[in-house]
């Protein structure tokens, strides 16, 4: 058998059971494991599939489809890893409750309500391609100790629910909407329908499928600027970027090393993201939908480290093993000597995606340009946050609750965290940014101590001639100057910060706490509202805390404000 990510498991199992870098890891897949295997499994409900089409909530459903599949996925490292007998018929099990299924596409990826059974078995989304992964992945690891009945089913279903779909495409000359996609999707889908083929397929097909998904790769390199930035965020670099090395990595394989992606200077350039955007040791700039929490894979960080040395790996309390629907590549691609660098003092300007991360001894700092449509968008031109260590004083709220309205363009911009209004932007007659690439930065100016941009673009036409934001960084603190050149039409300019910290509004100054904002009490009134937030989980709430800086004088044309730690 050939292994398409590179490592034999049985020869990097002895090594993995002898590394104390890897027993903790080991010992909580396996303790996952046990309480596993305990548990007894339903069918799914049809009522909470179709909760999403009557109220829009994905979590209910989701839940239990992923935790079901962390659940196998666990039973076969802890068998893999153990050689245990007590995991095979568990896992035999949780294969079989897969199996099942009456599909493997989440409701919010299918319109089940107007499509036949056939549609909705067939229609390939993230999450069908990761079972499709995940079935590969326990054949490299364990196939030839599952009974036979086992294997064939998971062929029969691979068979029914992807490569039936594909015939009818290639026949109809037709392409997954994904497979041109220039963000996670290409590389997700591509990833999991390859692993497929390599595994499941005959010669023919697999030859045939995976010149195919190959092209995902291009796809998603397409969507990325030269300066290797992830404006999905970084936990969609953690997803999206995680699979394009998955999928690369078999090609790479499969080819016997005339395909490889890894000598692509911008594949190196993307590697680099998650140490240029890191604020401090548990965070990073969660701008677009990331999240402030800085987690990586551990895998996939040994992997990029042994192709390009100057990667940088962080604390290993920080990795996780993997995402929705863990990979075995995170154990196999597992440096057992694993040991981590010194995170240094730095500032990075991704000058294409118009990011910049100033990494200081005293705080970091994070702003954006870009426009008002990217990846994952959020209306944030000019927003920006600051960090005193471990704890946001400004805030950049990041990726909040999928729901069915969260990827709408008519109604995703009501919420807070996708909106300006959630972020620290001035407001502009009463209004918020407008949602569009014609809304964009210009004139955008970076060194280690300053970053600079206009931001008028990013507001309704007529509303203002011109917004100049100024950001000016030293040892203790950040000063912003934001310049306005009023239209005819300009009626009133607000400043507005968001933190997460609650202010105290003082004699001159706004305390949080971990910091402050100066301002001129005779020039500028300040404001506090709350707003509450539903983090990605769906089920912890957050209180918002809004601060508004109204002019004392209507013609109010310079805004400046202190951001002291």
């Amino acid at each position: 058998m050939k292994f398409y990510y590179g490592v034999n498991p049985s020869e990097k199992r002895e090594m993995l059971i002898k590394s104390s870098v890897a027993k903790p890891f080991i010992d909580e897949i396996i303790s996952s494991a046990d309480v596993a295997i305990g548990e007894d499994n339903s069918a799914f409900k049809m009522s909470e599939y179709s909760l999403f089409y009557k109220t829009g909530n994905r979590t209910r459903f989701q839940k239990n489809y992923f935790d079901r599949r962390r659940k196998c996925s666990n039973i076969m490292f802890a068998y893999w890893l153990t050689q245990d007998e007590k995991y095979l018929e568990p896992l035999v099990d949780y294969i079989t409750y897969i199996c099942d299924e009456f599909t493997w596409c989440v409701p919010a990826h299918c319109d089940m309500p107007g499509s036949s059974a056939q549609e909705t078995i067939e229609w390939v989304d993230l999450f069908q391609a990761e079972t499709a992964r995940l079935f590969a992945e326990i054949v490299m690891c364990v196939g030839d100790k599952l009974p036979n009945y086992t294997r064939s089913r998971m062929e029969y279903e691979i068979r029914r629910r992807i490569f039936a779909s594909l015939e009818r495409n290639i026949k109809e000359s037709n392409k997954y909407w994904w497979e041109n996609c220039k963000m996670n999707w290409a590389t997700v889908c591509g990833a999991g329908c390859t692993m497929a083929a390599l595994y499941f397929g005959t010669k023919e097909e697999t030859q045939k499928y995976v010149s195919r998904f190959t092209q995902c790769l291009d796809s998603y390199l397409d969507g990325i600027e030269n300066d290797g930035c992830c404006q999905e965020g970084m936990s969609y670099w953690n997803y999206g970027f995680g699979h394009f090395v998955i999928l690369a990595e078999a090609v790479k394989v499969y080819s016997d090393g005339e395909i490889d992606y890894f000598k692509n200077p911008k594949v190196r350039e993307l590697s680099l993201f998650p140490q240029r955007i890191r604020m401090s040791a548990s965070k990073v700039a969660s701008i677009s939908d990331g999240r402030e929490n800085y987690t990586f894979k551990i895998g996939l960080m040994s992997f990029l480290k042994s192709l390009y040395g100057e990667i940088l790996l962080p604390e290993i309390e920080y990795g996780i093993r993997s995402g929705s629907v863990d990979s075995v590549c995170e154990l196999l691609w597992l440096d057992e000597n694993y040991k981590s660098d010194k995170m240094t003092y730095e500032t990075n300007y991704l000058s294409d995606s118009q990011w910049y991360v100033s990494r200081r001894e005293k705080f970091s700092f994070a702003a954006k340009g870009g426009h008002n449509n990217e990846p994952h968008n959020h209306n944030d031109i000019g927003s920006f946050m600051i960090n005193v260590g471990e704890e946001s004083f400004i805030s950049d709220l990041g990726c909040g609750e999928y729901v069915k309205e969260t990827f709408k363009n008519e109604t995703r911009y009501n919420f807070i965290q996708n909106s300006s209004r959630g972020h620290s932007v001035p407001i502009v007659n009463g209004g918020y940014q407008c949602f569009g690439a014609q809304f964009s930065s210009e004139n955008a100016k970076a060194s280690d101590s300053m970053f600079e941009l206009d931001i008028q673009g990013a507001y309704e036409s007529g509303s203002i001639n011109r917004i100049r934001r100024q950001f000016m960084l030293d040892d203790n603190k950040v000063t912003l100057v934001d310049t306005f050149d009023f239209a005819p039409d300009t009626q009133s300019v607000t400043e507005r910060f968001i933190s997460k910290k609650e202010p105290l509004i003082c004699d001159g100054h706004v305390d949080f706490g971990v910091g402050k904002i100066v301002y001129d009490k005779k020039r500028y009134i300040p404001s506090v509202s709350t707003e509450d937030f539903v983090l990605h989980n769906g089920v912890d709430i957050i209180t918002v805390y809004i601060i508004d800086f109204a002019p004392a004088l209507k013609e109010e044309k310079e805004f400046k404000f202190e951001f002291i730690v």
